[in-house]
């Protein structure tokens, strides 16, 4: 609630909430307290916990359904709620992730700018 006035304002530099629509889910990842999978769905458009901005066309998977049901499989195993970090391992990177192994293109970069920053450690002087 608080990063919409800013994420309405400034597109290259916000709070925002990722996810991959694929075959009518919108998959995502988020924390938990749990060591099991925090991948989960959605109606695309949907989450309750974000305010919706935009759709981002990342292009058309070649996988089948049934494939893809199998990279979320395998990707629950690595992407657990006690594995999340605001900073380096967000609904960003996830997001990154999937369009990787569902061989689209990668989000822009400005979707996850403002953890990359933050992220960053000053270098030594």
């Amino acid at each position: 609630f608080i990063t919409r006035w800013h994420n309405a304002a400034f597109k290259s530099y916000g709070a925002f909430h990722t996810g991959v629509e694929v075959y009518g889910k919108e998959w995502c990842f988020g924390a938990s307290q749990d060591d099991e999978s925090s991948v989960g769905w959605v109606e695309p458009g949907l989450c309750d916990q974000h305010h919706f901005r935009e759709s981002l066309y990342m292009g058309s998977t070649k996988c089948t359904p049934d494939q893809v049901e199998k990279i979320i499989e395998d990707m629950g195993k690595e992407w657990t709620g006690t594995s999340y970090d605001m900073l380096t391992r967000n609904c960003h990177n996830f997001s990154a992730a999937l369009c990787a192994r569902l061989g689209v293109s990668q989000p822009p970069p400005w979707v996850n700018e403002l953890a990359s920053t933050l992220a960053e450690k000053p270098s030594a002087t």
